[in-house]
């Protein structure tokens, strides 16, 4: 699917599920902000620098299909991203009795097929020797996502509930760069854990605690977002206006129209300004 992200954004704003490849992906609630937060590191492993050619090979979903049959935590997070998004559900009518529950079973299949099923889960994984299959089972029929289509469905869920998210590929030099530039830019500061934020929107907003559960929460990361970007604009705005106050070089940027900028842009112009300091000595 080419244009994910516009794609995505005509459902965002109202909290609309999202139709795709026969599913409906809903957008996680704020209530669960903690539960998605931890999960969603499943679908943010960046495969190809794990040092193993077989994996690196692999597609995505055949790559999840060996952690979950590896790690327990990466299983829980896996099936609470399917929970969340995809409707997945939990059946103990549905548990064989023999094993635990979320064991993963495997029924072996002629010409090298296998099915991996999640013990009373309405989930199972059908792999062939040059594709896999992720199948939900739902009370109407079922859906069958292959590689590709699980690709599109992994970034509708990042574009639907991370704010802010960017898809773009970097080099390993580039990734580096960000990382550093970031770590060593938020190294004194304490970033605000989802509570701060739910402060921040209620205190700001009409909102009650209570309504703000049921809002998506991308929804509630921009509204902090745009409280930030104001009140720093009132801030500034004020500066800027005093008398006998003369600001020289400073862009007043407005927190609603803003500038077309690159997300990734202050990283080389901060290193710019190293630059032209240490060559101005």
């Amino acid at each position: 699917m080419k244009d994910i992200k516009e794609y995505v954004d005509r459902y965002v704003l109202f909290g609309k599920p999202i139709p795709c490849h026969g599913v409906n992906i809903q957008p996680v609630k704020w209530s669960d902000v903690y539960l998605f937060n931890d999960a969603i590191k499943i679908f943010r492993i960046d495969k190809n620098r794990i040092p193993d050619i077989e994996i690196i090979q692999q597609t995505y979903l055949r790559f999840l299909l060996t952690l979950i049959c590896s790690d327990e935590e990466d299983k829980e997070r896996f099936l609470t991203i399917l929970s969340l998004c995809l409707g997945a559900k939990y059946n103990a009518k549905k548990r064989n009795n023999e094993f635990e529950p979320n064991e993963v079973l495997v029924k072996h299949l002629p010409k090298e097929e296998q099915i991996f099923f999640i013990n009373g889960w309405n989930v199972y994984f059908h792999l062939f020797k040059t594709k896999c299959l992720l199948c939900i089972e739902y009370e109407n029929g079922e859906v069958q996502l292959n590689d590709e289509q699980f690709d599109d469905i992994m970034k509708i869920i990042l574009f639907q509930n991370v704010f802010n998210y960017d898809d773009r590929e970097m080099s390993e030099d580039f990734r580096r760069v960000v990382e550093d530039y970031y770590r060593l830019k938020n190294r004194d500061i304490i970033m605000p854990s989802p509570e701060n934020k739910a402060m921040a929107v209620v205190t700001n907003s009409s909102y009650t605690l209570k309504e703000l559960e049921e809002v998506p929460l991308r929804l509630v990361e921009s509204m902090f977002d745009c409280i930030i970007d104001k009140t720093e604009y009132e801030l500034d705005k004020l500066i800027v206006n005093q008398p006998n106050i003369e600001v020289k070089g400073f862009d007043l940027n407005h927190w609603i129209y803003k500038k077309k900028v690159d997300k990734y842009s202050e990283i080389f112009t901060d290193a710019q300004n190293l630059i032209n300091k240490v060559t101005s000595i």
